[in-house]
């Protein structure tokens, strides 16, 4: 169906949306905001670029720095590897006093002060030119075993139930490859402070039998890796750990986690070996700069976990001042904008707000503005073209109601006086050819037409009542054409109670059968048909007459839209204006026919 009020093809529905027809405030904050978005975004990038370079540049630092502490471990750790070969050093073509007590301890089960004394020498021998040793230790194959430590010996009496037992049996079975130990406790040094010590252990072999006489250990003190980790702080809170081959803490001032397992968040990073690029990792609620290294010698690990709030402190003091600065700026601006504007910007609206109620019917409104600018010429040119449009709007008002109601009354005087002649006609006809009583039902019938034509009062009835009227002229129309057609009524029940303009459907059905199916002999349908789309009522009236060709149906529903062109007859023409008059220029008829088809009029007003 055609929409009377669709717009016009190529007209835009977003032309609106063009900067230059925003209101001037807006277009004022635009340009201020467009202004400070470029120097924001410049900041930004800036920041961004500025930090990624500080994180490149302190990776690059702190991966250096894990490298050469890790350097530092296997350079002690390789002077704790040669101590171990003590003991086999020969002299003068036999072994050392101190070979030679160990291989009698095994025989005796215990150390006596012979060994003690050549222990002690040998061992403050090499402490004295190597500052990282802090003890040595030495056990017999049956487990019994004495440390020089402090300038102290001490006896342990049995390695097997002490921490060094796994690395003391590697020792045992392998002779030519030293055990690098991680950290271990020694108990029974200091009662009130017990020693933590790293160290390197290795079998002393007896080369006459061939066997594994005991186990040397050479040990350094926790103490050294923590200052190695305290050297590598850089920040404040900056965390080092070092950890051991399978991921357990080496060094830590909280003696309690020694020997456990680090943070399974920390131990997932460290699984990705493929590279020892930096990362990083949340942990505790903080974000922390990841990277590690690893000794190729120990297998040993240097995590340094450097926290991102404290490396960016000063870039993000630098950030909130500039974003402050920025912010004040452009508050400043807002104020500038909002006081410059209102001189221009509340007149403009004042104007708006009164053409609007202008725009809805009310002209006794004027605006009064102080400044002789040109804002101000402007309202007082709106006023005096105010006080014109009322005066003119007071002389024509009542010509325009004289004339529209005396076109209703044509109109309606139109199509009555033709609908009677046809009635009385067919009254004849049935008069002198039947002489039957359905004279009577037609002459009632049509006083039943007349009355409901110049009865009512007012234009508006109920659907029913339209339908009824309809039906009193069906009766007639098929005492006259009895077998040439039938009329048959599709009307829903929910629009029986809406209300419509009176005197519509029954000069279409009568267009259809005169100008439809009058010219048949029989076969004849006429169908009306009611229902409602939403917010219209829609009518139909279709015959399947002769219809008509497209070009002359698209001429008919061109003159109901141009009030110039009158290509339609008397009786359509009438009821489309009627409607056009009552509901508006959007309501009307539309003609869909197809030649020697038929034809379908449909109506569309408003549900009121």
């Amino acid at each position: 169906m055609i929409h009377l009020n669709d717009p016009q093809p190529g007209t835009s529905r977003f032309k609106y949306l063009h900067f230059r027809n925003f209101p001037i405030a807006i277009k004022l904050y635009i340009g201020f905001f467009f202004v400070f978005a470029i120097m924001i975004t410049l900041t930004w990038m800036t920041y961004s670029n500025f930090k990624t370079d500080k994180q490149k540049n302190t990776l690059d630092v702190v991966q250096r720095l894990n490298t050469q502490t890790v350097s530092k471990i296997d350079e002690t750790v390789n002077s704790l590897i040669a101590m171990t070969k003590v003991p086999m050093i020969w002299e003068n073509g036999a072994h050392t006093k101190l070979f030679d007590y160990v291989d009698e301890s095994n025989r005796t089960g215990n150390f006596d002060f012979n060994f003690q004394y050549a222990l002690s020498n040998e061992a403050s021998k090499y402490m004295i030119t190597n500052k990282n040793v802090e003890s040595f230790a030495i056990y017999n194959r049956i487990g019994a075993g004495i440390m020089y430590i402090e300038g102290k010996w001490i006896t342990d009496p049995n390695v097997h139930e002490s921490d060094a037992k796994g690395w003391y049996e590697a020792s045992l079975r392998d002779y030519k490859t030293p055990v690098i130990f991680p950290t271990y406790r020694v108990d029974n040094t200091v009662p009130s402070k017990p020693y933590f010590l790293f160290g390197v252990s290795r079998g002393i072999y007896k080369l006459e039998t061939a066997e594994t006489i005991g186990v040397v250990m050479v040990n350094s003190r926790m103490d050294y890796l923590l200052q190695l980790g305290e050297e590598m702080k850089s920040v404040k809170n900056n965390r080092v750990l070092l950890l051991d081959e399978k991921n357990r803490i080496m060094a830590d001032k909280d003696t309690k986690i020694i020997g456990q397992p680090v943070s399974p968040v920390i131990a997932s990073k460290l699984e990705d070996r493929s590279s020892e690029m930096s990362k990083e990792i949340k942990l505790d609620g903080v974000t922390y700069l990841f990277s590690y290294a690893t000794s190729q010698l120990t297998g040993w690990t240097v995590v340094n976990m450097i926290p991102l709030n404290e490396l960016y402190k000063n870039i993000n003091h630098l950030a909130m001042t500039t974003f402050l600065t920025t912010a004040s700026l452009l508050l400043i601006m807002i104020v500038f904008t909002i006081f410059f504007s209102r001189s221009i910007v509340k007149p403009v609206q004042k104007l708006i707000r009164l053409m609007r109620l202008v725009e809805s019917g009310d002209f006794n409104k004027e605006i009064t503005l102080p400044q002789e600018d040109e804002i101000g010429q402007l309202a007082r040119t709106f006023n005096h073209m105010l006080g014109r449009i009322q005066h003119l709007i007071n002389e024509i008002s009542l010509e325009k109601i004289t004339q529209k109601e005396l076109e209703l009354q044509m109109l309606k005087s139109q199509i009555n006086p033709h609908f009677l002649y046809n009635t009385l006609e067919s009254i004849r006809m049935v008069a002198e050819s039947r002489k039957a009583p359905d004279a009577a039902d037609m002459a009632f019938s049509l006083g039943q037409l007349l009355r409901y034509s110049i009865s009512h009062t007012s234009d508006l009835v109920l659907v029913r009542e339209e339908i009824y009227h309809l039906e009193q002229y069906m009766l007639l129309q098929k005492v006259r054409f009895e077998d040439v057609f039938t009329i048959s009524l599709e009307i829903r029940e929910d629009i029986m109670d809406l209300c419509m303009l009176k005197i519509i459907l029954q000069p279409l059905v009568e267009n259809a059968i005169y100008h439809g199916i009058s010219n048949r002999s029989n076969g004849g349908i006429v169908e009306v048909r009611g229902y409602s789309d939403g917010d219209n009522l829609i009518f139909e009236v279709c015959d399947n007459g002769q219809g008509m060709a497209e070009e002359t149906a698209v001429a008919l529903n061109r003159s109901f839209r141009d009030p110039e062109v009158r290509e339609a007859g008397i009786g359509l023409y009438n009821v489309n204006k009627r409607i056009q008059l009552f509901y508006g220029s959007k309501y009307g008829l539309e003609v869909v026919s197809t030649l020697e088809v038929g034809t379908n009029i449909i109506v569309c007003i408003p549900i009121r």
